[in-house]
């Protein structure tokens, strides 16, 4: 499988896509815990690019998240404080 690195407003990411087409859709979980709203943010820009790749994107809290079983992947943030 193909991987691509990014980083992005102090974010680092590894992204691994599946080789070849799909006729599936591909849901995605973005799930995130934030303080002040700014790891929010970053989930929904995440979400907006997974979007342009024709991927479903949801974007959670993740204490709004019951049961993640229905996602085929899922992307979590928190915040990071000292």
């Amino acid at each position: 499988m193909p991987t691509r690195t990014g980083q992005a407003t102090g974010l680092s990411a590894l992204v691994i896509w599946p080789t070849g087409r799909h006729n599936r859709t591909i849901n995605v979980l973005v799930s995130y815990a934030t303080a002040h709203g700014s790891t929010k943010q970053v989930a929904e820009a995440i979400a907006e690019r997974m979007r342009a790749a024709n991927l479903v994107a949801d974007v959670r809290a993740a204490d709004d998240v019951a049961d993640p079983s229905s996602y085929a992947a899922a992307i979590l943030g928190s915040a990071v404080h000292n």
